[in-house]
């Protein structure tokens, strides 16, 4: 029987391992970004001036590109150790410290853009984050967000000996799996 884990319980995880994931994620090298970067242009379009929410921020990298783009940004995150590092790094930007699961820090706040690059699938109950989102998106609003495939969780990395980028090769896709 597996046993669920609470937001309190996975936040704890994230601050024991958040120097080794800002050393490890982000900015171009992030496989992920690299895919998720040219359809994020698509879909923001010119981002100078826009409100944007970097929801799920970690150490800051995306937030940091954003507000690099012209954009006013805030991000957050639950695990203070990650915020702690974006502060660090990036100190001219809103960061702040919230649990996601209990929706946004300040729901009323209204956004031109939301963005949140790999962070929903680790966010154990997200009824009352999706709500929040909803309704502080502007009228034009945009919400983009990018998921690990459940395909791609027991895959390891390997490294293309030609590019030297690292990817995961996903095999028996179609196979049945129970999770």
């Amino acid at each position: 029987m597996s046993q669920l884990v609470t937001s309190g319980e996975d936040l704890v995880r994230w601050d024991s391992v958040a120097e080794v994931y800002a050393r490890t994620v982000g900015g171009d090298d992030d496989s992920f970004y690299r895919r998720l970067a040219p359809f994020l242009r698509h879909q923001f379009g010119d981002v100078t001036d826009l409100q944007i929410l970097d929801l799920g921020c970690g150490h800051g990298w995306l937030t940091a590109l954003l507000r690099q783009a012209g954009a006013h940004v805030v991000g957050v995150d639950g695990s203070a150790a990650l915020i702690d590092i974006a502060r660090s790094r990036y100190p001219g930007i809103d960061f702040q410290t919230h649990d996601l699961t209990a929706g946004l820090p300040s729901p009323r706040r209204t956004y031109d853009r939301i963005v949140s690059h790999m962070v929903l699938m680790d966010v154990p109950v997200l009824d009352r984050l999706l709500a929040d989102v909803t309704s502080a998106l502007s009228p034009d609003g945009v919400f983009v967000f990018s998921i690990l495939h459940p395909c791609f969780f027991d895959q390891a990395p390997v490294q293309d000996s030609e590019t030297g980028r690292w990817h995961r090769h996903v095999r028996g896709y179609l196979e049945h799996e129970q999770r």
